[in-house]
């Protein structure tokens, strides 16, 4: 709060033989007063005393050769007139919290004063930290851990709230653990994946609370709402909860594909203070590698080409893998292939007797043999043909589409 007040009729020489000092004393209401400038100057700029804040007092000090060079010019009744000086000062907010109408007194003024009783929920500190989640396996289902730390500043903080809820990959979030619709006090100790509240960050507050005050859905846990009521200035109060991730999520997502973000958001009363968030991202990876083996001619003039692939885990993902698939497609990564593919199984005036009924696959023991297609299809023969097989086998009097040998024979 900046005030300025305004003074006159003050008599020069009585003010000389108080030793040129004047002072204002602060009003009870007020704190911490402070002045921007120290310096008083006249009309023409030229300095003629000095303003300082003094505990409850706004002193100015008038340089003595200027009053005695105005008693001089203008006599010795000579009074000043049109003075001014301005401060700023700090409600006090506990005479606030009492009564949010109060009378500021000076002089002989009495002003009525009305503050929002809201002051402190909208201005005063809140504080929210929220950890970085843990994954936890337990039972063959998975979780995560998080806690939420709210804080406050100078300023009591009336009826604090956080709610929690998830922004991206909600869907992969079956439930707030011990959670419902239905609210409950929160236990000070830990008790398996119950929310907590730890007693000696509480204090001798009473226990907050829990509930779901959005429902969850299918695609979405719901809004978990941590009712804490009232907190005293410079506290802390601390939530652990859990959340449970449904079970095709876990192992089946990609790193940087399913980073599931959280977002809290505290307030006081209805005013929202700043959010924090958190993302957990899996590591989920793998690489493969594939060579070829040595080719072999069969008795039936086929020549049989083995391959292997080899699948490696990361050693420092989050969770096993599951669900891996694995597609072998000879012509993806090279049309030319594609088209040694199609030319090698293709009837020619040449080699009328050669078409898909000599071109054949094998896995393991089990051999399929090449549908016929046209060269324009997506499916058959290129896709059809080499998807999780391990190896093929092409009939003689044509050249191998993968290592070019010309001929089996």
């Amino acid at each position: 709060m900046r005030l300025t007040v305004f003074f006159g009729g003050i008599s020069a020489q009585a003010l000389l033989d108080q030793g040129g000092l004047l002072y204002l004393k602060v009003p009870d209401l007020l704190l911490n007063p402070t002045v921007s400038s120290g310096v008083v100057a006249d009309s023409n700029g030229n300095q003629i005393g000095t303003i300082t804040a003094a505990g409850d007092r706004i002193e100015l000090q008038a340089d003595n050769n200027y009053l005695r060079e105005q008693i001089r010019s203008e006599g010795a009744d000579y009074k000043i007139q049109n003075g001014q000086l301005s401060f700023s000062a700090t409600p006090d907010p506990a005479k606030i919290r009492e009564n949010t109408t109060q009378t500021l007194k000076l002089g002989p003024l009495e002003i009525t004063l009305h503050f929002d009783a809201d002051s402190d929920a909208k201005s005063g500190s809140l504080v929210l930290n929220k950890s970085t989640p843990e994954y936890i396996e337990d039972k063959g289902n998975a979780y995560l851990k998080y806690s939420l730390t709210v804080t406050t500043g100078e300023a009591p903080m009336p009826e604090v709230t956080v709610t929690d809820h998830f922004t991206a990959n909600a869907g992969a979030v079956e439930s707030y653990v011990g959670v419902s619709t239905d609210s409950k006090n929160l236990p000070s100790t830990e008790n398996g994946m119950t929310p907590y509240e730890p007693y000696e960050e509480r204090g001798s507050s009473s226990a907050g609370s829990i509930i779901l005050s959005q429902a969850s859905t299918s695609t979405d846990p719901g809004t978990m709402l941590w009712n804490i009521g009232n907190m005293e200035a410079n506290t802390s109060r601390t939530l652990y909860y859990y959340v449970k991730l449904k079970p095709d999520y876990v192992g089946a997502v990609s790193s940087g594909e399913g980073t599931i973000t959280n977002t809290a958001t505290p307030k006081s009363r209805t005013y929202e203070h700043n959010s924090a968030a958190s993302g957990f991202t899996p590591k989920s990876a793998a690489t493969i590698s594939k060579k070829s083996g040595t080719a072999t001619e069969n008795a039936d003039n086929t020549v049989t080409i083995p391959y292997t692939i080899t699948v490696t885990a990361d050693s420092k993902n989050t969770w096993n893998l599951k669900n891996v698939k694995i597609s072998d497609d000879f012509g993806v990564a090279d049309t030319s292939v594609k088209d040694k593919i199609w030319d090698a199984i293709t009837p020619t005036d040449s080699l009328k007797n050669l078409g898909f009924g000599n071109f054949k696959m094998t896995s393991g023991s089990e051999t399929k043999a090449i549908n016929a297609g046209t060269r324009g299809e997506t499916e058959a023969p290129f896709y059809y043909i080499h998807c999780n097989l391990r190896f093929y086998v092409i009939s003689r009097h044509q050249a191998c589409p993968v290592c070019s040998r010309s001929s089996f024979e």
